[in-house]
């Protein structure tokens, strides 16, 4: 594809506060807490997310949070790469 699309959350909605959210390679936990990216058709994609949400390493010791039932923004860029 040509397209690169970052999926970001913040706890707070400003750009300052934004983290990536990785996309796995892992079945196991894209199903649980990762998300895959879905080619719709040639103009248009859609984002899963996995059964329990989203997961990020948290800064301080590298834990990963869940984020399931939590109010976050959630942000998705996409770049035409080429």
């Amino acid at each position: 594809s040509d397209l690169l699309v970052k999926v970001l959350i913040s706890p707070t909605g400003a750009d300052t506060n934004n983290l990536e959210v990785s996309a796995a390679s892992d079945y196991g936990v894209v199903s649980n807490s990762g998300y895959t990216i879905f080619a719709d058709d040639d103009n248009s994609f859609h984002i899963q997310t996995g059964a329990q949400g989203l997961a990020h390493p948290r800064d301080a010791d590298g834990i990963s949070i869940l984020i399931d039932n939590e109010s976050w923004y959630y942000k998705i860029k996409v770049w035409k790469l080429g």
